[in-house]
């Protein structure tokens, strides 16, 4: 079996749409799926609102943002669901499931609900955790993304039966879940020596970028992040060792 497999996704602006390509252990990739990504198919309207429980503003900002993000509410809704996922193969409720039918009530209701699921998975998030301390909102974010990344990729292996190192072993595995697809990417990072003209690239999967506001739109931000700079610690060249 190879150590990498060849996993392409392909975004337009109407849709996600997840092909992976190999010769060998597709059978161990989550399957691909495709979702509408701009509009929310039989939208339900602005949904509930959240109750503070003592300094839970953060989680709650987070969380309105979260299920108001089109391309994951369409997946909640589709056949390509954890939920409907973890129903085929038979396998014990988890706490990706809970969290889809949280999202799902909160489009679904119109009275506010108490966030409670999510204030019980806090201390498994957010290191040193007390109720009733006020949080970072984004900590708290890629928290949840991380936490739901590892409880989709522990499902798909009960599911195929994989071994425990499965996912080192293969790390394409974790590109493949819904979670990487809907809000990860890979962070390309180029060094070109201005010598000879080598060039060196390193990829690092991410759930979030750290951009500087100021001022102008997102893609400017964006392009302000991926802009070229020379370095300022000293580089040695792999190519012609100086």
């Amino acid at each position: 079996c190879i150590d990498v497999i060849n996993h392409k996704a392909f975004l337009s602006p109407r849709k996600v749409m997840v092909v992976a390509t190999t010769d060998e252990c597709v059978e161990e990739l989550l399957p691909p799926f495709e979702v509408d990504t701009l509009s929310v198919l039989g939208d339900d309207g602005p949904g509930a609102a959240l109750v503070n429980l003592g300094n839970t503003c953060f989680l709650n900002a987070a969380l309105q943002c979260i299920a108001h993000t089109p391309a994951l509410l369409n997946f909640i809704k589709s056949p390509y669901s954890h939920t409907k996922y973890i129903e085929k193969h038979k396998l014990e409720s988890d706490w990706f499931k809970v969290f889809e039918t949280a999202i799902n009530a909160m489009r679904t209701k119109t009275v506010p609900l108490r966030p409670t699921p999510f204030i019980n998975i806090l201390p498994k998030i957010i290191h040193g955790y007390v109720h009733g301390r006020q949080e970072d909102a984004h900590e708290f974010l890629v928290g949840l993304l991380q936490h739901l990344q590892d409880t989709a990729l522990e499902a798909h292996r009960r599911a195929l039966r994989l071994a425990p190192d499965t996912l080192k072993r293969r790390p394409a595995l974790a590109l493949s879940t819904s979670v990487a697809q809907l809000f990860g990417g890979t962070l390309l990072s180029r060094v070109e020596c201005l010598g000879c003209g080598a060039v060196s690239d390193s990829r690092e999967p991410f759930f979030d970028l750290s951009l500087e506001v100021a001022g102008g739109s997102l893609a400017a931000c964006l392009a302000r992040f991926t802009a070229p700079e020379a370095l300022a610690d000293p580089y040695s060249c792999e190519g012609c060792r100086r």
